[in-house]
């Protein structure tokens, strides 16, 4: 657990490139695609993200910081604690499925944390 945390500070920290801030948010849909990345969504959609079928979120899982970001939202839906989201904004904020928001427009995870 204590790497978990480790590695999400440090990629909060070392990370220049994250804008979006969200607190407060539930885990509510969560997809592994074929493509080596994760993709996941809220209730609510935060400021500054495109919605990708339901999805706001996305980080490549074949890292090590991509498995424990992993780690730690599966832990977060498991046990249905809210989440604090760090992510660059996606460049077609406010745009679905049908109007732009893709894999490649869909907001970079930076950080993850328990609320």
């Amino acid at each position: 657990m204590k790497k978990i945390i480790y590695t999400l500070v440090f990629m909060v920290i070392s990370s220049n490139v994250y804008a979006g801030f969200a607190a407060g948010l539930d885990v509510w849909r969560i997809r592994v695609h074929t493509s080596n990345v994760v993709l996941f969504g809220s209730q609510t959609q935060p400021a500054n993200t495109c919605n990708n079928w339901g999805e706001y979120f996305i980080f490549d899982q074949t890292t090590d910081a991509g498995k424990s970001l992993l780690s730690t939202l599966l832990t977060a839906k498991a046990s249905g604690k809210l989440v604090t989201v760090w992510y660059a904004d996606s460049p077609t904020a406010g745009t679905d499925h049908t109007n732009g928001c893709t894999n490649n427009t869909t907001a970079i995870v930076t950080g993850i944390a328990f609320n």
